[in-house]
């Protein structure tokens, strides 16, 4: 009966470790990646209406100042992005998860002398993937991207 029950376990974890997405999550994984393009590729190029797209109109971003937490309104970010030279930025999307209508990307923006690492919380509402939440961490010099 142990051993049945070791066995069950060992089966149990090798199918975790070789989940493969099907047609349809692979479909929402690359969704989500649109989405997230939006940010990235529009923060980039200093394109407000592409960034604007990403984001549900009711989103926040979230980071921590001086030790405080510090919120703010998406479109007050929004705002503050401005036509101008395109960013000396790397972007990457280092992974997606997606579960039904809720997704979670991690993501890096890599400057010369730092870098960001975003983590978004996205909905899928009325059928389009939108980031509800973005919250970051600033890299500086001398530390390795992961």
């Amino acid at each position: 009966m142990k051993k049945s029950i070791l066995l069950a376990g060992v089966v149990l974890a090798v199918c975790a470790f070789t989940w493969t997405p099907n047609a349809e999550s692979q479909a929402e994984i690359e969704a989500v990646r649109t989405a997230v393009n939006h940010y990235l590729l529009g923060s980039k190029a200093n394109d407000r209406d592409r960034v604007t797209q990403a984001f549900d109109p009711q989103a926040s971003m979230k980071f921590v100042r001086d030790g405080e937490q510090v919120i703010v309104p998406i479109p007050d970010y929004l705002a503050n992005i401005n036509p101008g030279p395109e960013r000396d930025m790397s972007p990457s999307v280092v992974s997606i998860d997606v579960e039904g209508n809720a997704a979670t990307a991690k993501l890096i923006s890599q400057y010369p002398d730092f870098y960001f690492v975003d983590y978004m919380q996205l909905l899928k509402i009325d059928g389009e993937w939108k980031i509800v939440s973005k919250i970051f961490y600033k890299v500086n010099a001398g530390r390795e991207n992961p």
